[in-house]
């Protein structure tokens, strides 16, 4: 399904550089809310036990109906559900405005950050601080001996999740502002390697008259002519 999300990117992407989203912003919100919903509910098919409910079993028979033999069931519904999200966030102005609050910009700008480092952090930060004071203690279950760490109570959990929080979100931010920006030059710098400067600055300058035509041509769309210029003021080489 790897395959499936590139080349759909591709195509979302020409699509958001098109026309298109200009001539069906007065439909959107007619189609827009009914695709966010099936979205997100493909995207929260379980990766297992999907016969519990009665939603993710049903959409496990149409599964083995409809996908590839070679298609991953942990992926082709969430692989789907995500593309239809991001198709009705290109296709709706409205979904375009809700998402530019300067919160959500923020998590947008930590996103690939937070995904980066999550998964250390609990591994090592949230495990200490939840499982720092337990002692191992051997349990039984359906006849089955082994070693764990007894879960820790709920008062544990409304004291130390506010605080893990606090330390992955200070820390994903501090990699997006100051450890990000020089991967950035890394990439900047075997660009101009691979193409050369004339050529790179050729191409830059392609994408910002293309993304400057899109903008101009739909400023009408916005509320008012103080947002049209914003948006173009989003143009960057």
């Amino acid at each position: 399904m790897v395959g499936v999300n590139v080349f759909t990117g591709i195509l979302l992407s020409e699509l958001n550089h098109s026309e298109y989203p200009l001539r069906f912003a007065r439909y959107s919100p007619l189609f827009a809310p009914p695709l966010v919903v099936a979205g997100l509910t493909l995207m929260s098919f379980p990766s297992q036990f999907q016969d519990w409910t009665p939603w993710s079993e049903r959409l496990l028979q149409w599964y083995y109906k409809l996908a590839p033999t070679n298609a991953e069931l942990m992926r082709f519904w969430p692989t789907i559900g995500a593309q239809l999200l991001t198709f009705s966030i290109v296709m709706s102005p409205h979904l375009r405005r809700a998402l530019s609050h300067r919160w959500l910009l923020w998590l947008g700008k930590i996103s690939f950050p937070l995904y980066l480092l999550h998964g250390s952090f609990m591994r090592s930060i949230l495990a200490w601080l939840l499982f720092s004071r337990q002692q191992i203690t051997e349990i039984e279950d359906e006849g089955k001996k082994y070693m764990r760490y007894p879960l820790p109570g709920t008062a544990t959990f409304l004291v130390v999740m506010p605080i893990f929080f606090v330390i992955l979100f200070t820390a994903t931010h501090f990699w997006a502002v100051k450890i990000e920006p020089y991967f950035g030059i890394i990439t900047k710098t075997a660009e101009d390697i691979m193409f050369g400067k004339s050529e790179r600055k050729y191409f830059a300058e392609s994408r910002v008259t293309r993304e400057l035509e899109t903008n101009l041509s739909s400023w009408h769309a916005w509320p008012d002519w103080d947002s049209a210029v914003r948006c173009l003021d989003t143009v960057d080489v």
